[in-house]
């Protein structure tokens, strides 16, 4: 196993759908959504301090590769927040966590 430092787009990356954190999902928006429900006021304050401060150097995300999908294996949190701050429509089933969301990007 090798492994490489690497720059990549939030869209690009996927949130592991077999996180122990949130039931069984099949896709991403439901990975999402369960990260949401889980996590939502932990995903804002992390969303809040991302976006003031950017991430932090020495919590890289641990990314792994397979079939050229990178999918998340440590930071779900931090990829969730970073996915609503780019894409806040993905909120959109969690109104209160949506807005406070928008005040941040304000």
């Amino acid at each position: 196993m090798s492994y490489e430092d690497k720059t990549l787009n939030v869209s690009e990356l996927f949130l592991d759908e077999s996180n122990p954190r949130f039931p069984e999902v099949r896709s991403q928006r439901d990975a999402i959504e369960a990260m949401l429900e889980e996590q939502g006021d932990k995903i804002v304050n992390l969303a809040r301090d991302i976006y003031r401060y950017g991430l932090n150097p020495s919590s890289r995300l641990i990314v792994f590769q397979e079939n050229n999908r990178f999918t998340d294996g440590d930071g779900n949190r931090r990829l969730t927040a970073l996915k609503v701050l780019e894409t806040p429509t993905l909120a959109n089933s969690h109104p209160r966590i949506k807005k406070k969301i928008e005040q941040i990007l304000e």
